[in-house]
């Protein structure tokens, strides 16, 4: 079965081309080799699928922070490195979450 082209991969290696090969929370070295599990959605696929091909919506993570942004807590998340893009992306995608993590900020 062939698999259906999204888009995404390319963008990821735009992206990839673009910034530092370096978790965005941590500042672990990513190596030299892009691997999907790299590039983390900020808000997911399936609830904000408009922001799937959206540079800004993705971040680089270390694989194990990358499963502790899709699996944490709201705690774990709130630790998170939070940008001003990224707090952005979430305020006008997700308020909910945004309130959740930073109240009236």
């Amino acid at each position: 079965m062939k698999k259906n082209k999204t888009g995404e991969w390319d963008m990821f290696m735009e992206i990839w081309k673009e910034r530092k090969h370096v978790c965005s929370n941590c500042g672990k070295k990513l190596g030299n080799k892009p691997q999907p599990i790299f590039f983390s959605h900020i808000l997911t696929k399936g609830r904000t699928p408009e922001l799937r091909l959206n540079k800004d919506n993705i971040e680089l993570l270390c694989p194990e922070h990358h499963m502790e942004w899709e699996t944490g807590d709201l705690e774990k998340k709130r630790n998170f490195t939070w940008s001003k893009t990224k707090k952005q992306i979430v305020k006008d995608y997700n308020y909910l979450l945004y309130y959740k993590l930073f109240g009236d900020d």
